[in-house]
């Protein structure tokens, strides 16, 4: 993958939510490594498709987003969503199960 890409991603983590105390990569889950779920994921994801003009029209937020009030002990069966899985959204164009699953 093009790291001038993913790099822009971590800069946005970095901006948009704070420097986490361990390093991220690809397979940083940003709800089970950066602990954000509900309607602060869902701002990040905003946020996220606004920076980098990623459509998420097709996007299942159901399908990878918890509600807040989930205790992070019992995590359900959400799948997954990397920041590998934003970095092939910005390439693509847009956010969306065909996406995620084509990694």
């Amino acid at each position: 993958m093009d790291d001038i890409v993913f790099n822009r991603v971590l800069a946005f983590v970095d901006d948009v939510l704070f420097k986490y105390d361990f390093a991220l990569n690809r397979d940083t889950d940003i709800r089970k490594d950066l602990k954000i779920r509900g309607d602060d994921a869902v701002e990040f994801l905003l946020a996220y498709a606004t920076q980098f003009n990623v459509d998420l029209s097709n996007f299942m937020a159901d399908e990878y987003i918890e509600d807040e009030g989930v205790n992070l002990i019992f995590l359900t069966n959400k799948k997954p969503l990397t920041l590998h899985h934003l970095e092939k959204g910005i390439i693509r164009g847009k956010l969306d199960r065909e996406t995620i699953e084509s990694i």
